[in-house]
């Protein structure tokens, strides 16, 4: 007899969740299938979703397993507005198909854009140095011999032994 009773409300539970919503993702406009969006399923009077799915390579999307009640879909891509839809209602076991939705495409574009970098302060060449002023911070308040001081001194070989001075061949810009 319990056994009857447990398999009776596993049947029930069972067929209860054979509840789905199904529908298709467009571009408005006759526009072609998407099949990247971002779909997510709400229970009423929750934020927390229930069920996520993308749509297929047709733009075609089924949520299955779901039991009674009143959901909202919730439809989200980059680029597209965001698309809705409340007040669906799964009851005695039949699949609720939404149709084609259609995706409006956001008509937001860039009114400027600017690219901003910085020179290198030093320029090794094979045969010189180049020091550019713009981007030395010394170059606000003092004068080119000031930034020659701090860029100028240097140390290398020079016939075996450590040597400091000045780099040969340096421009200046």
């Amino acid at each position: 007899m319990l056994f009857v009773f447990f398999l009776t409300l596993s049947l029930c539970n069972y067929l209860c969740a054979q509840l789905s919503v199904s529908g298709k993702l467009v571009e408005a406009g006759n526009g072609p299938a998407i099949d990247y969006a971002d779909i997510l399923l709400f229970l009423s009077g929750t934020d927390q979703p229930v069920a996520q799915t993308f749509p297929d390579a047709s733009g075609s999307f089924m949520i299955n397993g779901l039991q009674e009640g009143e959901y909202n879909l919730l439809i989200k891509l980059i680029g597209y507005d965001i698309q809705g839809r409340s007040g669906i209602k799964l009851r005695n076991n039949q699949p609720v198909d939404l149709g084609i939705i259609e995706m409006k495409p956001l008509e937001v574009g860039l009114a400027e854009v600017e690219i901003v970098a910085r020179k290198k302060q030093i320029i090794y060449k094979l045969d010189k140095k180049v020091i550019e002023a713009s981007s030395s911070l010394l170059s606000s308040g003092g004068s080119a011999v000031d930034i020659l001081k701090i860029h100028l001194l240097s140390v290398w070989m020079s016939k075996g032994r450590l040597r400091s001075g000045v780099v040969p061949a340096l421009s200046y810009m």
